[in-house]
């Protein structure tokens, strides 16, 4: 018996030190390509840390830079799909299909890897519509104009999409990473329907939609990222969404979580703030004045009065 046990033993330290040798890292190696095929979509998988950035004279949009281990590096894939997307012309609803670039970690058994290793891409594009995020990893981004020219879809008879302006649209569709995203675009549309990640919005735009679904855990802080007309939101989520606009802040919240803005005390920079109702439409509620004044103690302790955080709507 005890013979038996010695046998087993010793298979498992062989097997052990086969395991670490064979699902070891490797030495950190980069490698570069460069995707031909234009793309307007992206979707972050797996947990990859992805850098994007605008191409230029020397990057070409599609070039890619993948930096990891060399034992890793092959498995780290992109391919494209189609997207789909519905949108309005002067003849009515249109549906584009458009180039998604799909990111994603294909290494298997990663409990049996080190976890303090590099796993980095970097990604240069022209010109993206949308972000599509289910990742681990961490994200981060230039300045996204959103896609501003939609004659590369036109229809079969010439006709010109409606929409003219630059727009970007962002999607968390699961994961738990953490999402930088820097914006200077005319319409942004963030839609969080699960997942635990933290999205982290900076830059401007002029009107901002934000949507957390019931699934929504993680945080939403759009404080640094300045609409110049309005910011709805729509949340149902369970967490917190921060938010700044100089005119209007349309909120409704449906569940625990809650929805905190910056108020604004100089002239002509009302806040207000009301809901949606599906048969009426927007319904609106009190209003933020601009006799609004800061505690005395905050003021005192050197807090600015555009910088107070107030909590606008709770749970019902």
């Amino acid at each position: 018996m005890k013979r038996r046990l010695d046998i087993l033993l010793l298979a498992c330290i062989s097997l052990l030190c086969f395991s670490c040798k064979k699902f070891s890292n490797g030495n950190v190696t980069e490698k570069q390509y460069r995707l031909d095929t234009p793309f307007q979509v992206i979707e972050m998988c797996d947990n990859i840390n992805v850098t994007l950035k605008h191409a230029d004279a020397v990057n070409p949009a599609g070039k890619i830079i993948v930096k990891t281990g060399e034992n890793l590096i092959d498995q780290i894939t992109t391919e494209f799909e189609e997207h789909r997307i519905e949108t309005v012309n002067n003849e009515g609803i249109e549906t584009l299909t458009l180039n998604k670039l799909v990111i994603r970690n294909e290494n298997t058994l990663d409990f049996l890897r080190p976890y303090d290793y590099t796993l980095e891409m970097t990604v240069y594009y022209d010109s993206l519509l949308m972000l599509i995020f289910n990742s681990n990893g961490i994200i981060n981004t230039d300045t996204l104009r959103g896609y501003d020219s939609w004659t590369d879809f036109s229809t079969d008879s010439g006709d010109i999409f409606y929409s003219l302006t630059p727009n970007l649209m962002l999607e968390i569709n699961g994961g738990s990473g953490d999402f930088t995203v820097l914006t200077n675009c005319y319409r942004l549309i963030t839609k969080y329907m699960m997942g635990t990640s933290s999205i982290n919005v900076k830059g401007s735009c002029v009107r901002a939609e934000t949507y957390g679904n019931y699934e929504c855990h993680g945080i939403i802080n759009c404080l640094n990222m300045e609409s110049s007309l309005y910011h709805r939101i729509n949340y149902f989520g369970t967490n917190t969404v921060y938010a700044k606009a100089f005119k209007q802040i349309i909120a409704m919240n449906d569940n625990i979580g809650r929805v905190y803005y910056a108020r604004y005390t100089k002239p002509g920079k009302v806040i207000h703030w009301g809901h949606l109702d599906p048969d009426e439409g927007w319904i609106p509620s009190d209003t933020v004045d601009t006799t609004y004044y800061c505690p005395l103690s905050l003021i005192r302790s050197g807090l600015k009065p555009e910088n107070i955080l107030d909590t606008i709507i709770s749970r019902p």
